[in-house]
């Protein structure tokens, strides 16, 4: 039985609308609800926003137990233009490093963490990282935001 473009078109289109009314008001986009900018949102998680917040603790979880992680350091970093393979003139970024410090493994040394901050919320956070041979677990994000 062949279908018209018509039916084929609003069969389509009530598909969509059932899709978005199952889904709610929760949908999401890389890790993150979609809704008000707030700290946890992109926007926040700027350089100096977590350089007020060295010293402070964030939490993890590795699967089955609460991790403690404190911040240790921020470092910036800026590309130097000579070593530019382009001939344009580059976008500005904010590119920098947090180090974070824990007495306890944070699960898969390089992965994706959910981690919980009182100022921050919960944000997701690509790190690698791993034992720095005294005990202690050394985790590292590079965040590179496009100004």
């Amino acid at each position: 039985m062949p279908l018209s473009r018509r039916s084929f078109l609003r069969a389509g289109t009530l598909t969509a609308f059932a899709a978005t009314a199952a889904l709610g008001p929760r949908l999401t986009a890389f890790g993150r609800s979609l809704g008000p900018a707030g700290p946890a949102t992109a926007s926040g998680l700027t350089r100096a926003a977590f350089e007020s917040y060295v010293g402070g603790v964030f939490h993890g979880c590795d699967g089955r137990r609460e991790v403690n992680l404190t911040l240790l350091q921020v470092e910036g970093y800026q590309p130097d233009p000579a070593t530019s393979i382009t001939q344009s003139r580059s976008r500005a970024t904010d590119t920098f490093t947090l180090t974070f410090g824990a007495d306890a493994p944070l699960g898969t040394l390089s992965a994706t963490h959910t981690l919980e901050h009182g100022a921050f919320g919960s944000f997701d956070l690509f790190m690698t990282g791993g034992a720095d041979g005294r005990g202690r677990y050394v985790y590292h994000a590079v965040i590179n935001r496009l100004v």
